[in-house]
């Protein structure tokens, strides 16, 4: 049995978590807060009542990797959880460059759906 090294990256979001969870479960928002998703396909598991917002990105080459995404409450609020794994092949500054992009996407994350846009 092998296990990957995983990182848990999260942030704290001012709204609601039926807000949050549907604005991240829309594929058509993904542009506005996820980058480098060119050349990919992302497929999400089905909206569910328990904020999993868990999706596949298939890559060009056609390997597809698994991301967990949680969206939580967190008292008024939510909290957004991702989980990275590290692949056999990712170097240490890979994979700390890597978990640097999911929170630079989850901060702009937090600003687009902060944002009056979202009103």
């Amino acid at each position: 049995m092998v296990t990957f090294e995983a990182k848990h990256i999260n942030v704290s979001i001012n709204r609601s978590v039926t807000d949050v969870y549907n604005y991240i479960s829309n594929p058509n928002n993904l542009p506005s807060w996820a980058s480098g998703l060119k050349n990919v396909s992302v497929r999400f598991v089905e909206k569910n009542q328990f904020g999993v917002v868990d999706h596949h990105v298939t890559l060009e080459s056609g390997i597809s990797l698994y991301m967990p995404m949680r969206v939580l409450p967190n008292h008024d609020g939510s909290e957004v959880l991702f989980t990275l794994y590290r692949r056999p092949e990712m170097s240490d500054k890979q994979f700390e460059d890597d978990a640097a992009w999911v929170k630079k996407d989850l901060e702009k994350l937090k600003k687009v759906v902060e944002s009056s846009l979202m009103s």
